[in-house]
């Protein structure tokens, strides 16, 4: 039987492995992509949901705020439905029940978890 070297005896190094528990909550700011571009408004699916554009490996934990920085609307990202690598859908409670008030193409900021 071979023998087994000791593990003390043996440099280990660091692997990265993958979380599946969603990353973290973005922070306070604009909000940014994998790639360092702006998360931009694309759709108002419904008074629930909002379609942005963003790659992301990793869904973002939530819930999070988000406010419009043409709008200044305001609304809590409460579940990430679909990540389809370049499109988020989320789920969202709006502070204002009208998301027509958020306008497609505006750039989004995070304001806290």
């Amino acid at each position: 039987m071979p023998r087994l070297t000791s593990i003390t005896s043996q440099q280990l190094t660091a692997v990265a492995t993958p979380r599946d528990d969603g990353g973290s909550a973005p922070g306070p700011g604009s909000w940014q992509d994998d790639n360092g571009n702006n998360v931009v408004l694309s759709s108002i699916v419904s008074p629930t949901a909002l379609q942005v554009t963003g790659v992301f490996a990793i869904d973002p934990l939530v819930p999070f705020i988000i406010q419009g920085t043409s709008t200044s609307q305001i609304a809590t990202v409460t579940n990430i439905s679909a990540n389809t690598g370049t499109v988020l859908e989320l789920d969202i409670s709006n502070f204002n029940p009208d998301p027509q008030v958020f306008a497609a193409g505006e750039s989004l900021n995070i304001l806290g978890s």
